[in-house]
């Protein structure tokens, strides 16, 4: 997992725009309700592969100690095969941010 980002900044405002790579590098291995483990290698590896999301950040500073931040992220790619909750089209938070 890599992050690249670009941050724009100014007085009180900031942005950020940017790419969030996945990459499993091994296969996934799951353990279904019996309590058996399946590995997909023997799927044709699709528990490897790529998932990458596409990230959009924006904040607005109250003060030097304060401030909030909105953050959308959207999918681009992802594998064909993801057990580990990456799948989802649209995440995004709000954020409410104390310096202390």
């Amino acid at each position: 997992m890599v992050r690249i980002e670009r941050n724009f900044r100014f007085s009180r405002f900031n942005f950020s725009a940017g790419l969030l790579p996945i990459y499993r590098i091994i296969s996934d291995r799951i353990t279904d309700f019996k309590g058996n483990r399946v590995n997909h290698d023997a799927a044709g590896n699709v528990g490897r592969g790529l998932a990458m999301s596409w990230i959009t950040t924006a904040g607005y500073s109250f003060n030097s100690r304060s401030g909030i931040r909105l953050l959308v992220g959207h999918k681009i790619t992802q594998r064909k095969f993801s057990p580990d909750g990456l799948t989802r089209e649209l995440v995004s938070s709000a954020t409410y941010i104390y310096r202390f």
